[in-house]
């Protein structure tokens, strides 16, 4: 069934400057982020454009999409968890958009980020399959993806990943660059890479110089990993 989608509007007098901006990349002067942050939780990103609903017109905002592979939303202070456990996330939520309600169009991450990048549930674009046939299954070229039609639009467009999707199943498609940040090229799926390497690797393409507005699309899985948990025996 379609997701319900309850959405919190931007308040644009917190950043008069992104209303009548002329220039692309233009700093608010009040402490909003420069960059329109798009964080999708669980692969339960919603395909569709954000920025439409801001109630403002942006010429060439930077767009980041930060997707956390199987993060519970329920674990987040933004949605009423009780532990401090995101602050960071907490802070963007509170001056920006919130998704009250949503659903993701998929259990597991392949077919939930080919929506993500096409628009269109995973039944209209891949068969139905086993997994170990399904996440062989590439994005059919035919179709149009976020990356290319952002790319068109005048973007420099960056992915950064730190899971499975693959640039040879048609993933990469319309990014002009697409790195998968595991340390080791050979590592396996679970020897992921530190944070501070990968966030490292954002903020250099962040920062890296050029006139073009700048899509970073930054995948991680950290939650997905199996977790190793040391038992100690304890005596009477």
């Amino acid at each position: 069934s379609d997701s319900a989608i309850l959405v919190r509007r931007f308040d644009a007098s917190r950043c008069p400057e992104y209303a009548r901006s002329v220039r692309p990349r233009q700093l608010c002067s009040s402490g909003s982020a420069r960059l329109l942050t798009l964080v999708g939780l669980s692969a339960l990103a919603v395909p569709f454009v954000l920025w439409q609903l801001l109630g403002v017109q942006f010429l060439t905002p930077d767009l980041l999409l930060i997707v956390v592979d199987t993060l519970r939303a329920d674990h987040l202070g933004t949605y009423g968890y009780d532990r401090r456990t995101s602050p960071n996330l907490d802070a963007i939520a509170a001056r920006g958009i919130v998704l009250d309600a949503a659903q993701s169009v998929s259990p597991w991450t392949n077919p939930a980020i080919v929506s993500l990048f096409t628009a269109l549930y995973p039944e209209a674009v891949r068969r139905t399959a086993p997994h170990r046939e399904a996440i062989r299954q590439a994005i059919p070229a035919s179709l149009d993806t976020l990356a290319q039609r952002l790319k068109r639009a005048g973007y420099r467009t960056v992915a950064l990943v730190v899971t499975g999707i693959a640039p040879g199943l048609n993933f990469a498609a319309g990014f002009d660059v697409f790195e998968r940040l595991y340390l080791d090229s050979e590592a396996g799926a679970w020897n992921l890479s530190a944070a501070d390497y990968v966030f490292g690797r954002v903020q250099e393409h962040l920062q890296a110089p050029g006139e073009a507005p700048l899509f970073v699309y930054l995948h991680v899985v950290d939650p997905h990993r199996p977790q190793e948990v040391t038992l100690t025996k304890i005596g009477r």
